[in-house]
């Protein structure tokens, strides 16, 4: 192996992935043949020259050579006859950067030079937060070219501070451009200081903060909202949306469900005038939402929580934390009747448990850094039960081993540890373990009523034992 430093030009062509079939042969037969003659000539330069399916990566030494290959691969694209070809328009997407990397030879590929390291994988991840039809490239590319003896005749627009795909950070990114060519309008558009037409609300103040101190140490849900003067909370009075939000999810912890709703409500139809409009600033953020949709699940009112999740899924936020509260939504529609009481298993709609599942193993799949959707899943195993049951064991035993170094941190993580002895039948001083973390995490009432319906739920379908009896009237006490 050797390191080096050097260009690193990676390129995709958006539009590729919905060619048909025929367009498909087209290309290879055709485009790519008729590219390859433009740019070809320059693989011999290239200390590393790779291809798979419609991407390119090329490593070159020589920026006089980069610079050629990444305007012809462009402007190739840009200028292409899709039309006449029968072929749907597809758009170039090019990414560079420069850096050291390691350089193998790759046995996979007959002995051919590849290449690996950390800057290899950052121009990956600037390709495909690129432009079409544009080429991107980092602040390193730039200086480089820029120190470079030969008369490069390119200019570079900064677009600023960029997060990259895959939560790979965000970078100082530039546009290249030749010396003709003109800055684009909608760099002008970007440039501006937008804060002002998309405000925010302020920080919450010390006093403000104290308040939340004072109401969060109640040591009793009717002290607690004696003190919270819902009133003023809700009156026509503006107050600070993060304030709100915070006192919200007071109340849920506290078990106040519906006065929750009240100031989620008030925080929905808060408006701020900015410039003469009139706006409300989090009618839509996606924790007010979550909060509000705790609270309606917990109350039943099911349907409501569903669409609201909905809702939060079609504004794009399509994470892992929004397909659990998705699922959650799947599953207790399944086990739960319209009075709120639990089905007995023999009438739980199975189809929507098995949604359910798939919903969180999904969500795990994108986040698997998280045990919420994890813990589902295994107790999801179980209660379908039959083949299943023994993969939520399994899985009860990944979570285990995953996290047991964590034990201590907080309630979620203690009960989820001691929910998987639950799951894997390991009930030998389980209840004594429940009392020792009651006493030192102090849950409050929303941790304790979730952990108690999830063990609940469990002990209902799936047999109760003494031990989960005592663990259920430690956590209802």
């Amino acid at each position: 192996m050797n390191a080096t430093n050097a260009y690193i030009v990676f390129t995709d062509l958006k539009g590729f992935s919905k060619l048909s079939e025929p367009e498909i042969k087209i290309f290879y037969n055709e485009t790519l043949q008729e590219l390859s003659k433009q740019i070809i000539h320059l693989k011999q330069d290239a200390l590393v020259w790779n291809t798979w399916g419609d991407a390119l990566v090329a490593i070159f030494e020589d920026e006089t050579k980069v610079v050629e290959l990444i305007f012809s691969y462009r402007d190739f694209f840009k200028n292409y006859d899709f039309k006449t070809k029968n072929i749907k328009p597809i758009f170039p997407r090019i990414a560079g950067h420069f850096g050291r990397f390691e350089i193998i030879e790759d046995a996979l590929l007959g002995g051919v030079n590849n290449a690996f390291g950390q800057n290899i994988n950052t121009t990956a991840r600037i390709e495909p937060v690129t432009r079409p039809n544009e080429i991107y490239v980092t602040e390193d590319f730039k200086e480089r070219i820029e120190k470079s003896p030969n008369n490069i005749n390119i200019n570079f627009d900064e677009l600023g501070e960029i997060p990259l795909a895959k939560n790979f950070g965000t970078y100082n990114l530039f546009r290249v451009i030749k010396e003709d060519e003109d800055k684009k309008i909608i760099d002008r558009i970007v440039e501006q200081d937008l804060s002002k037409m998309l405000p925010e609300a302020e920080e919450i103040n010390q006093e403000d903060i104290e308040t939340l101190n004072y109401l969060a140490s109640s040591p009793s849900i009717e002290l607690f909202e004696k003190n919270l003067d819902l009133v003023k909370l809700v009156s026509d009075e503006v107050i600070n949306e993060n304030y709100l939000l915070k006192i919200a999810n007071l109340c849920k912890n506290f078990g106040l469900y519906e006065q929750a709703l009240q100031v989620i409500e008030k925080i929905k139809r808060q408006t701020r005038d900015i410039d003469g409009i009139n706006v409300i600033l989090y009618k839509y953020q996606k924790e007010v939402m979550k909060t509000e949709t705790n609270c309606l699940t917990r109350l039943g009112r099911y349907e409501e929580a569903s669409n609201l999740i909905y809702g939060v899924w079609q504004l794009n936020n399509k994470d892992s934390d929004t397909l659990s509260m998705l699922a959650a939504q799947y599953k207790r529609r399944a086990l739960y009747a319209d009075d709120n009481s639990l089905l007995n298993k023999e009438d739980i709609n199975s189809d929507l448990l098995k949604r359910s599942l798939s919903l969180y193993i999904e969500a795990f799949r994108l986040n698997i850094e998280d045990y919420y959707p994890a813990i589902n899943i295994a107790y999801l195993y179980k209660i379908i039960g039959g083949i299943e049951e023994g993969k939520g064991v399994k899985f009860a035993n990944y979570i285990s081993s995953t996290w047991k170094h964590l034990k201590g941190k907080d309630w979620w993580i203690d009960s989820t540890l001691l929910e998987c002895e639950i799951i894997s039948s390991d009930f030998e001083k389980l209840d004594k373990q429940f009392e020792i973390m009651l006493e030192e995490h102090k849950p409050n009432y929303f941790q304790k009523k979730s952990t108690y319906t999830q063990i609940e739920l469990y002990s209902h379908l799936v047999g109760s034992n003494k031990v989960i009896a005592k663990i259920l009237n430690l956590l209802k006490g």
